[in-house]
């Protein structure tokens, strides 16, 4: 209980400046996956044919699994990190999880792809850095309504960015677009790479109110925002 409240006031004063976003509440809202990389969904509005993509693998799919086997639905899944494919074709290599080896921006190409400062992690990520532990490489990227034409999709029922700071000009995107996931899960990496701060993550997160997305979900750090439309 003490925890839950600690919870709610940090999640407040994060959000103060935008005092219009409010937390809405929705019956049915589950979480899947691991304690890392966990997401929650609002499951009501989900069946075996929604249309499910998953932005950055790593090395968990806990939440794929998961609502893979809770809903019999299949999730098109994206990482352009070599390793990352590697580990899933290793470890869950099944029909369900259709995995891309190309990753989700706001242009089309090919981008430096810079690896993490830990050699023992796996995230890498397109913003500038001048310091990473394994040399860095070229990799490909496409916009989501590129992605979607070539699946055939024309709806998307959950969309899952853990993009590495590549999320902010998505949005910006998506919006521009008017590509509207029903469920849009974001992870947001404000003080983690050179130049994306707290206020790029509100501005992010009022755009999305702009564009008709309700906040339901929050993760405890402050990073994991969870969007419905």
């Amino acid at each position: 209980m003490i925890r839950r409240v600690y919870y709610a006031i940090r999640r407040k004063i994060f959000l103060a400046p935008l005092p219009h976003v409010k937390l809405v509440q929705f019956d049915g809202v589950r979480r899947f996956g691991a304690v890392y990389g966990g997401w929650v969904v609002c499951t009501p509005f989900i069946h075996a044919d929604s249309v499910v993509y998953s932005f950055g693998i790593g090395t968990d799919v806990s939440f794929d699994i998961g609502f893979i086997e809770r809903f019999g639905l299949k999730i098109h899944a994206f990482d352009p990190t070599p390793a990352s494919i590697a580990w899933v074709k290793e470890h869950h290599d099944r029909p369900d999880l259709i995995v891309h080896s190309y990753g989700l921006a706001d242009f089309n190409g090919f981008r430096t792809f810079y690896p993490p400062d830990n050699p023992e992690h796996i995230s890498h990520t397109i913003v500038p850095k001048t310091t990473h532990a394994a040399p860095a490489f070229e990799a490909e990227f496409k916009t989501l309504d590129v992605i979607m034409n070539e699946l055939g999709h024309e709806n998307i029922d959950v969309l899952k960015m853990d993009i590495e700071g590549s999320e902010y000009g998505v949005v910006s995107d998506l919006v521009k677009k008017k590509i509207f996931p029903k469920q849009l899960l974001v992870e947001y990496h404000h003080g983690m790479y050179p130049g994306l701060t707290r206020k790029d993550t509100l501005d992010s997160i009022n755009e999305l109110h702009k564009a008709g997305y309700k906040l339901f979900h929050v993760s405890p750090t402050l990073r994991e925002f969870h969007f419905i439309r």
